[in-house]
């Protein structure tokens, strides 16, 4: 009896060292040559369940660094397509993912531990093949690489489905949020993966010179204005660099839906383009900024070789035009620094154009966006009193008058013979005590086929 009572113990004893054991090991037993990778299969959607046809992802290893996590070999591993055969049968650090048609994907050899699904940069996979081929240990980035810049992603990873879990991402804190970290188990068949991601506006243009040729691999600096669909007379506005490929185009991700403006500056040559919308449901293409001046005329900034920061007065400003056109008409504007109306006359007819003439509230919504300040506008009624006029001879079918009194003065209406628009895109008349008179040193100028017709300058300061 006791000798049944020891075998009994023997075989206990046996079962708990066993299941303690395989508890430990996660119960999967360890293979040769470290052949710990896992299998995952799914489909990536989006946030309206839409399936994602041939979307591209990643599947990153990660480890913990000073009380953080980072990709394993991120600055000398390369993505590596899963097509690629594992020679070492060890697990890749990165792979490369592409859905189907129907958003699914099936993927082995998955790296498995603490891992993080992302959205990589478009120009980063773009850039690829130039990197296997071109990047030499110890001779650095080669020059086409270095263009790209700091990419964003085109795409963010929402959510990540694994099971009854599913892994959120704080989309809130930032756009540029990498991706969801969760952990996989070694050898383990993954399915039925839903992974949730949202796609970012995009904003393409290209930049040319004035003689079409494009600006090639080149960068420069970028004002992106905004405007909110809802209320654009509210807004944001900021600016930043650019940098264009070989065919002179460059992408930004966009954070909101709205209005955008976007003005460049390559050297000495600037440019601009908008105001557009652009949404979910509206984006704009072939969006073409074209500079002033082709590029033999590119020269370095004077402040850039002197230091000197100081702006000449007004009148002594000779500042290359910088013409905006209007997509919805087809005319070109540009902003001019003048020191009256008559002299900013006197430059719209030496340019061939005259002082803008504002149709419609569509082109006095175009304007107050490009140009966001106070500038003289065409309307006068020097010929006749009362009888407003474009200095071009166009009949006035349009007007935009203030109704804030913003800038009293003592000037009777019979004295105000000229017309500035203000911040806030309406008009105010002006005359020779006008405080607005004063504070005014800019106008805009249109060209559209008719050029200023000359007006007979009166005995008063408006003229001076």
């Amino acid at each position: 009896m006791k000798k049944q009572h020891v075998i009994y113990l023997i075989i206990i004893a046996f079962i708990i060292l066993v299941t303690e054991y395989c508890y430990a090991n996660d119960r999967i037993p360890k293979l040769a040559n470290n052949q710990e990778s896992g299998k995952i299969s799914g489909k990536v959607v989006d946030p309206n369940g839409k399936p994602m046809s041939s979307f591209i992802f990643v599947i990153h290893s990660i480890k913990e660094e000073k009380s953080q996590t980072v990709p394993i070999g991120r600055s000398s591993k390369q993505i590596q397509p899963i097509e690629q055969k594992n020679k070492d049968r060890k697990q890749p650090s990165t792979v490369k993912v592409i859905t189907r048609k129907d958003g699914s994907f099936d993927v082995s050899n998955v790296p498995t531990g603490f891992v993080q699904v992302y959205v990589p940069p478009e120009s980063v996979m773009e850039s690829e093949k130039l990197l296997n081929s071109k990047l030499t240990p110890g001779k650095g980035i080669p020059a086409e690489l270095i263009l790209h810049g700091i990419s964003e992603p085109d795409a963010t990873v929402v959510s990540t489905k694994i099971g009854n879990i599913t892994y959120f991402n704080n989309v809130g804190v930032s756009r540029m949020a990498k991706g969801i970290t969760f952990k996989l188990k070694p050898l383990h068949n993954y399915k039925e993966v839903v992974i949730t991601v949202k796609q970012h506006l995009k904003l393409t243009a290209k930049v040319v010179y004035s003689d079409g040729s494009p600006l090639k691999n080149s960068a420069g600096s970028l004002n992106i204005q905004f405007r909110y669909e809802e209320n654009p007379n509210s807004g944001t506005g900021g600016s930043e660099g650019f940098t264009t490929n070989a065919e002179g185009v460059f992408t930004k991700i966009i954070n909101k839906p709205g209005f955008y403006t976007l003005s460049v500056k390559y050297n000495s040559l600037k440019g601009g383009i908008g105001p557009f919308l652009l949404n979910d449901d509206v984006q704009p293409e072939n969006l073409v900024i074209q500079l002033d001046g082709i590029s033999t005329d590119v020269k370095p900034s004077l402040i850039r070789l002197f230091g000197n920061k100081r702006k000449a007065p007004i009148a002594q400003q000779k500042k290359n035009i910088v013409w905006t056109i209007n997509p919805t008409n087809g005319h070109a504007y540009a902003l001019i620094p003048c020191n009256s109306w008559q002299e900013a006359q006197k430059t719209a007819i030496k340019e061939g154009a005259h002082l803008v003439s504002i149709n419609s509230e569509e082109e006095q919504f175009w304007l107050t966006t490009i140009f966001p300040q106070r500038f003289w506008i065409g309307l006068n009624d020097v010929k006749e009193e009362g009888k407003w006029q474009w200095d071009s001879g166009e009949p006035a079918t349009y007007f935009n008058w203030s109704t804030r009194n913003m800038y009293p003065d003592n000037d009777s209406i019979k004295e105000k013979d000229y017309a500035v628009c203000d911040f806030y895109g309406e008009w105010e008349p002006v005359g020779s005590d006008s405080h607005l008179r004063k504070m005014t040193r800019h106008a805009i100028i249109e060209k559209d086929g008719l050029v200023s017709i000359p007006i007979p300058q009166k005995n008063n300061k408006v003229n001076d």
